[in-house]
């Protein structure tokens, strides 16, 4: 080996962290991705998610030793940590517990209200190793004294718990299983989130995920990860917390704002509409007038319904302080007369319908 050969960096493999996609993709990665960062600086190599299509590739890759760290279902992690493919690290606590529950469900007013109705019906799974999503369900069923493997006309496994929600709202399958949160027997959280369901039955607890290390993964590292992930202030420990949870637990999306009306003395909450308004309107003032500071240039302001709820005199005040931040500012309102103030400052716009469709008018 030559003396330039020796000096060459070779590169570190990436530290791969892995996931099936039980959540919606588009959820999952970013916060796979934070996940990643954090394991990297802890175990001071480059981190790698890898979000797999189905629970069977993410088996597949368990066995041929393809990842450090793995976030297995129920059911993979008795297939991989038992026979040592994987070992064993944390479980996600999520409201306060280790288990989960799942729930069958139906598109309201879809003409499935009961475990009765199913037959020759459609049915959404999300995969045959999800315990939530397939396995579960189907033995509840079994107990309930339906014959599962002649019940529905059709059946079809999507790949995620939220393609299953989205196949029964939209009226693409009848009838779909996924997780749920109980308390007390009650539903308080599920993965259709807000959204109006019928639910069908529901049966838990089930056992949580389980987080997990692949067998070649050095001992001195993975006392690190686990360490971290013990630590509830650390940046691991919040990451996985959020992957858990399919949102960002922390954060100023999480925060309650207060603030006191200085001219009568007395908290925002306890304002009139029109006091509560201007209130809001002087916080994102003041916040573009700090960005301005700090950056050197105005941001672009969207106010919707902007005059709604302003006197004259508070209206004027708002266009004078926009003018004098030499801001771009886009406002919506229900009427010219309520932007008159801004005079030859202003371009109108008027939004309508015709029978021929929407158009957009200079005003």
């Amino acid at each position: 080996m030559t003396e330039s050969e020796r000096n060459v960096d070779v590169p570190r493999m990436p530290f791969r962290v892995a996931i099936a996609t039980t959540l919606d993709p588009m959820v999952a990665l970013p916060k796979l991705t934070a996940l990643c960062k954090a394991v990297g600086a802890i175990v001071d190599r480059p981190a790698s998610g890898h979000l797999m299509v189905s629970y069977e590739e993410l088996v597949l890759g368990a066995d041929a030793d393809g990842f450090e760290m793995m976030w297995l279902p129920p059911l993979i992690a008795l297939t991989l940590v038992p026979p040592g493919k994987a070992e064993a690290m944390a479980v996600p606590v999520r409201r306060g517990e280790t288990s989960y529950a799942t729930a069958l469900f139906a598109k309201p007013g879809g003409g499935v209200k009961s475990l009765d109705a199913l037959r020759g019906k459609h049915a959404a799974w999300v995969d045959q190793h999800s315990c939530a999503g397939y396995v579960l369900p189907r033995a509840l069923l079994k107990r309930r004294g339906v014959d599962v493997d002649a019940a529905f006309g059709h059946e079809r496994m999507l790949g995620s718990h939220a393609k299953v929600v989205a196949a029964v709202l939209d009226g693409d399958a009848d009838v779909g299983a996924t997780f749920v949160h109980l308390d007390g027997g009650r539903i308080v959280s599920a993965a259709w989130g807000e959204r109006e369901v019928e639910v069908l039955a529901s049966y838990g607890p089930i056992p949580a995920d389980m987080l997990a290390f692949g067998r070649k993964v050095q001992s001195a590292t993975r006392d690190a990860v686990v360490a971290a992930l013990l630590d509830a202030g650390s940046e691991l420990s919040e990451r996985a917390r959020d992957l858990a949870a399919g949102r960002s637990l922390l954060g100023p999306h999480r925060t309650d704002l207060s603030a006191l009306y200085l001219s009568k003395g007395i908290p925002a909450k306890e304002c009139s509409t029109g006091e509560q308004k201007a209130l809001l309107i002087s916080i994102i003032l003041a916040n573009a007038r700090a960005l301005t500071d700090q950056i050197g240039a105005p941001p672009i302001l969207l106010l919707d319904e902007v005059a709604a709820h302003l006197d004259a005199q508070r209206r004027a005040a708002l266009y004078t302080e926009i003018n004098t931040l030499k801001a771009q500012a886009w406002m919506t309102g229900t009427g010219p007369e309520l932007f008159e103030d801004l005079g030859v400052a202003a371009l109108m716009l008027e939004l309508g319908d015709s029978g021929s469709g929407s158009f957009i008018k200079l005003g």
